[in-house]
């Protein structure tokens, strides 16, 4: 038996573990010794009384990865301490033994045995085996297997959450093993990664809302890890981490969801104690600026940091720059706004749905999903760069200008000027295509929510369960208009707030045909408390500029926006 060295420090599971909808302990251990397991988000599954290694009752991939990652056989040993089991603990050394006998590097029972994140979690399992154990030769030889598995660069990517899970797991080991070497290996990794994965606004280039929040809680483990090893990272890497939860505030929405922007699931925005994410409880601790760009490609502005809707309180959202290529959890969504008021959305995003490929991954990640310029069977460079050629901001307005071109045959620029205290977007949409086909000017709406067309007063009219309504204009005469709900074949209109859940939700088309085409739309809410501006719009169209007057109750207010400039003109009646 080794001397092995304290790591009580290490000691922990990755966030990502821990579950509010996860079964309850009791539950937990009564469904393993019937040879039953249940791994969110998935359902429980009958394994029977002797698990083999190579299970797959799903058809997978995510499940897969979990299974071996044996965090699950962890839980096993904890709860059965706490419940007194005899028959869990001895269940847990039975599996943890079979786990180790089938599945050498050599020849694994499945490919995720020794699956890059699955190590590195699984190493801390090991870890706890130890101490459970007294360190008993078996587990020291899987520790020194793993480490020199996690260790050898032929094994390591050095990119992305599954890279930075390896060196996590690395580190644990080594501290256990003594080896100096492989703690500031680990470490050198996990400082150029961060580098590499967070730019210094504090944003990770994953994009993805909930890689934000993942990425911010791994590095904050990862340096627990390092500090527990005696390797402390640098000061201004803590700065960095700091930076990380203003740009989570930012995309939280006034009811305290996350922006579901990328493979992001609707739900909840967590809240990190005493940071500017923590806004929807201390709004002292809000930002100073209601709306920021981020060089990675976010727009964020609303009304105010209250999550008290005393007014529309409006949250806008837009994406622009790097392509998906670059940004492995991100969607084929640049150019897309977002919209939420009255604490509800009003202009949605997709939503993930799953990471495994097939027909529904790509529509929920591609740009029919998306509020978007689409052309339908047109190819999309997912390389494409969409830059942000300007940028304007005041108390009253929110100007952007984005160059999109990564879709084959067209150059698209999108104006968007957001009018916070007024509850309502000007959209002016210029095209160039050069291969046949029709253009689609996307707006994916509420699930539930009716659509009426008033063709007498030039716009669509859109109303949620609850109330509140959002009024889409195209001030075109030229267009044509489709509707689609739940389609099939081909998939269309479908929104995915839950991990491999999928409802109907209508989608809105402006459409029309040419080499050069043109979108310019008004968009305004409101609700039974809040009047419209007047339907009886003046406008005007040039190749340069877009004028607009709208009146409310007492004031006139008069637009001429351009590309790069805006100007605004209020009258009190």
């Amino acid at each position: 038996m080794m001397t092995a060295f304290n790591t009580d420090g290490q000691l922990f599971h990755t966030y990502s573990t821990v579950s509010t909808n996860d079964l309850s302990d009791q539950e937990f251990l009564g469904q393993l010794l019937t040879g039953s397991l249940k791994l969110l988000p998935h359902r429980s599954v009958n394994l029977g009384q002797t698990i083999v290694w190579d299970s797959d009752p799903l058809n997978d991939d995510n499940w897969r990865f979990q299974f071996h990652c044996l965090v699950w056989l962890d839980r096993l040993r904890s709860v059965s301490i706490t419940e007194q089991s005899d028959r869990g603990l001895e269940l847990y050394e039975k599996l943890l033994r079979s786990w180790i006998v089938s599945n050498p590097t050599s020849s694994p029972k499945d490919e995720y045995a020794w699956f890059d994140m699955a190590v590195g979690m699984r190493a801390i399992v090991l870890l706890m085996a130890a101490k459970h154990f007294d360190n008993p030769d078996w587990i020291v030889e899987s520790i020194q297997t793993h480490a020199t598995h996690l260790a050898d660069p032929a094994n390591y990517e050095g990119r992305g959450n599954h890279s930075l899970h390896q060196d996590m797991g690395l580190i644990a080991l080594a501290q256990y093993l003594d080896r100096s070497d492989w703690i500031e290996l680990a470490k050198s990794r996990i400082l150029k990664m961060l580098d590499e994965a967070i730019d210094e606004q504090g944003v990770s280039r994953e994009g993805s809302i909930d890689y934000q929040f993942r990425n911010y809680r791994w590095y904050e483990e990862a340096f627990t890890r390092m500090k527990a090893a005696k390797a402390d990272p640098p000061r201004e890497k803590y700065e960095l981490l700091s930076k990380m939860t203003e740009f989570m505030a930012h995309a939280t929405s006034p009811s305290g969801y996350y922006a579901m922007l990328g493979d992001t699931v609707y739900h909840k925005a967590p809240r990190i104690q005493d940071t500017p994410s923590d806004w929807t409880r201390d709004v002292s601790l809000a930002p100073a600026d209601k709306s920021r760009i981020y060089d990675s490609g976010y727009v964020f502005a609303r009304a105010s940091w209250s999550h008290v809707d005393k007014r529309s309180n409006s949250y806008l959202t837009q994406r622009f720059g790097p392509g998906r290529s670059s940004a492995v959890h991100g969607h084929e969504d640049a150019g897309s706004i977002t919209l939420d008021a009255f604490g509800e959305r009003l202009l949605c995003d997709s939503g993930l749905f799953a990471y495994e490929a097939g027909e529904e991954r790509l529509y929920f990640r591609g740009r029919e999903s998306h509020n978007v310029i689409d052309v339908e069977g047109r190819k999309y460079y997912p390389s494409a760069d969409s830059p942000l050629v300007h940028s304007h901001q005041t108390n009253d307005v929110m100007q952007t200008t984005i160059r999109i071109q990564g879709l084959q045959g067209v150059v698209w620029y999108r104006t968007m000027a957001y009018f916070p205290n007024d509850d309502f977007i000007l959209i002016d949409d210029r095209i160039t295509n050069t291969l046949p086909g029709e253009i689609k000017q996307q707006w994916n709406l509420p699930k539930d929510s009716v659509i009426r067309s008033s063709k007498k007063d030039g716009y669509e009219s859109v109303r949620t369960t609850s109330g509140s309504e959002i009024r889409i204009y195209c001030l075109n005469s030229e267009v044509s208009t489709e509707f689609v709900k739940g389609n099939r074949d081909p998939i269309s209109g479908w929104i995915s707030d839950e991990y491999r859940v999928k409802a109907p939700s209508p989608k809105l088309s402006y459409i029309q045909e040419g080499k050069s085409v043109r979108f310019t739309n008004l968009i305004e809410w409101s609700n039974t408390k809040s009047p419209f501006w007047s339907n009886k719009l003046y406008t005007k169209r040039s190749s340069k500029s877009f004028v607009i007057s709208l009146m409310k109750t007492n004031e006139l207010i008069e637009i001429d926006m351009e590309s790069e400039n805006i100007s605004i003109k209020r009258t009190k009646k």
